[in-house]
């Protein structure tokens, strides 16, 4: 099973927990539930960092979606 698992901004905690589950869409083969599971570095703003797997290419994605309730 994978983990799916992401990390956000700091400015992001006051809206988003560790351990909240979040969906992504827009985001091709990687769309689905996440878990709030790190924060990044603080030079960052209004971001998501998806952990994928090591061999696999990075991706930026401009159009993805996030909802924290379905």
């Amino acid at each position: 099973k994978k983990d799916r698992v992401i990390a956000v901004s700091r400015d992001l905690l006051d809206k988003l927990k560790f351990g909240d589950k979040v969906i992504l869409e827009g985001i091709g083969d990687w769309s689905g539930e996440y878990v709030v599971h790190d924060v990044m570095n603080k030079r960052f703003r209004n971001r998501i960092d998806i952990l994928i797997n090591p061999g696999e290419r990075d991706y930026t994605f401009s159009k993805a979606r996030l909802y924290t309730e379905w």
